[in-house]
């Protein structure tokens, strides 16, 4: 799991929520906004979750209910 923060969000305010909340997965930043572009971010929070051969299987904007988090990753981990 890794986490990418847009750069229409300030780079310090995402180091602050990083602290904040005590993530303990890698979070990177965007700022010439070619990743945002990529994966046509246009909301934040958008979820992208990836197969293992590099495929979207799913993509959510908005804030996720942890059972829709945690079945989403079971089913990737699944294969």
């Amino acid at each position: 799991m890794l986490s990418v923060s847009v750069n229409w969000n300030a780079e310090s305010l995402s180091r602050k929520f990083v602290e904040d909340y005590h993530l303990t997965f890698p979070v990177g930043y965007d700022s010439g906004g070619q990743i945002s572009a990529l994966y046509n971010v246009q909301a934040t929070p958008t979820s992208i979750f990836v197969g293992k051969d590099g495929k979207i299987v799913d993509r959510q904007e908005g804030a996720l209910e942890e059972e829709y988090f945690d079945k989403s990753i079971g089913k990737l981990i699944a294969g």
